[in-house]
């Protein structure tokens, strides 16, 4: 007889994983032989090992979800020809935290210098997350400078989870906080904040040796 325990029936693509647990045994209920293979396999994602040896009549695999959704069919085979099934469904992997990112952490007071500003969503495995709603602003009243000719933009991120913004540089000098957001059913769920220092232009006096 071969028993499977799933305690996962969704996961995230792109490198979510679960434990799959088995129980072998014989046809009058008493674990197997140590040692007694199982062998594994998938049609969407992959397991590891392909091959397992039941220990006490237990056995696991480890089931990797892959880039493509749906449902994942796992298959555990004993050499006697006793086989199980169970099924996993990969989901669109979730949001765990975002990166702001300034291509610029200090500009002059001039009123046209400029800093790309980039929004990443991340799953928890690390991966990007597109199609997110992200909104970055200005902290503050935005006397030093302007986002894409306001205080507050809000995009969708791309294929690679990015969303980009320009800021333009004001003409006063300070510390232009900026915060970036990712919205889910209008609330921001996840944060992060960066500075940008606007400093003064330089003036160059000439200098009069006597």
């Amino acid at each position: 007889n071969l028993k499977v325990y799933n305690p996962a029936h969704n996961l995230a693509a792109n490198g979510d994983q679960a434990v799959l647990y088995y129980v072998v045994s014989t046809a009058s209920g008493s674990p197997v032989p140590d040692g007694t293979p199982v062998h594994f396999s998938t049609d969407l994602g992959s397991v590891s090992p392909a091959t397992g040896f039941t220990k006490g009549g237990d056995v696991t695999v480890t089931f990797t979800s892959g880039a493509t959704l749906g449902t994942a069919t796992i298959s555990a085979t004993t050499n006697n020809g006793k086989s199980v099934l169970t099924q996993i469904e990969v989901i669109d992997a979730l949001p765990n935290h975002i990166t702001l990112q300034v291509s610029e952490s200090s500009l002059p007071t001039d009123g046209v210098s400029t800093a790309s500003l980039t929004v990443t969503a991340l799953d928890r495995n690390g991966n990007p997350v597109a199609g997110q709603t992200v909104r970055i602003g200005l902290e503050g009243d935005g006397k030093y400078g302007t986002i894409d000719s306001s205080e507050v933009v809000t995009g969708t991120t791309n294929a690679s989870g990015e969303f980009t913004a320009t800021f333009v540089a004001g003409i006063q000098i300070g510390d232009a906080p900026i915060r970036a957001e990712l919205i889910s059913g209008g609330v921001a769920v996840h944060k992060a904040r960066q500075v940008i220092i606007i400093v003064g232009n330089k003036l160059f006096l000439p200098v009069i040796v006597r």
